[in-house]
This record gives C-alpha cells, structure tokens and sequence, in this order.
C-alpha cells in the first residue's frame, strides 16, 4: 500500500485508468451521434466540449482537490497555450470524427502517442529506450493491424482532416 500524498490515493490509479478507456472510447460515438442527428458544426461542438469540460473540471478540483487549483500569476501564460493546445488538438479530432467516422478518428488519436514518442527522439533528443520502443511498436501495430486500416487510407484521412481544416480557417 503506497502511502497518501496530498490527500490522494494513489492505489485506485488501475480503477481510474480503466474507467477513463471506457469513458474515452464512446466518445467517438456521442460526438459522431451529435454532428449527423443535430448537424452541429465539429467547431461549435468542440468548443461546448471544452467549456463544458473545464468548468467540472475546475468545480470538482476546487471542491476535491483545493490545492491543486492553486495557481501562481507566473503560470498563468503556461496555463494558457497547454489550455490552446488542448483545445486545438479537441477540434482536429471533433473534425477528424465529423469527416472520417468515429472509428478513423479514434485510430488516428490513439496512433499520436507512438507518433509524439518517435517525433520527440527525432527532433528534440529525448531518450528512446527499450520500454519506449516495445511501447512505441505495440501503439503503431495495434494501430495498423485495425480491419479495414492501411497506411495509405490514414494517410488519406489526415490530408483530408487538414485540408478540411484549412478551409473552415479560410471561411471564418
């Protein structure tokens, strides 16, 4: 039994992990259900997403977790650009499901990791050691094994995905 920091237990992280793959995984589904019943453009329900998700977000750590709102003026830039990020990488694949279908989009989201991992040793010299590349290898695998998947049809649909993009950019 690992003991408690800060009043969090650390010992339900498995429970949590395995709830949140199965909160994640319908996601794909309600988004899809929502655009074609509703016809909700994938930036508009992108956009309640987020705004939906920071405000439980911010009440449930304020009445759970107080000290982990704590936040330094300093921080507030940081806070900002991950909180930009966050939300431009929410809309890519909003749009990714409204144009490829849940599950392309899902198979596109869950390929990032391998992808961020890869990219990070090319490009910034971050370690790469056996764990990683075991990891990196099932990601990827896993990814390319779906039915129905090949590298030309993801290729496809990520060129699709950014051109999309870049005219619903044009149009606003």
């Amino acid at each position: 039994m690992q003991p408690q920091q800060d009043g969090i237990d650390f010992n339900n992280g498995y429970a949590i992990a395995f709830l949140s793959a199965l909160i994640l995984s319908t996601t794909g589904v309600v988004i899809r259900y929502l655009l074609e019943t509703y016809h909700i453009p994938p930036t508009i329900l992108a956009f309640w997403r987020n705004g939906f998700l920071t405000i439980f977000l911010l009440v449930f750590l304020e009445l759970r977790y107080p000290f982990l709102v704590e936040v330094r003026r300093s921080d507030l830039g940081l806070l900002a650009v991950y909180g930009l990020v966050l939300s431009l990488f929410n809309i890519l694949w909003t749009t990714s499901v409204a144009l490829n279908g849940a599950a392309v989009a899902t198979l596109l989201v869950y390929s990032s990791a391998g992808f961020a991992a890869l990219f990070g040793w090319w490009l910034l010299d971050e370690g790469l050691n056996r764990a990683k590349v075991v990891a990196i290898a099932l990601c990827l695998g896993g990814c390319a094994s779906c039915p129905d998947t090949s590298a030309s049809a993801q290729t496809d649909a990520l060129v699709e995905l950014l051109v999309q993009v870049r005219s619903e950019v044009r149009k606003q």
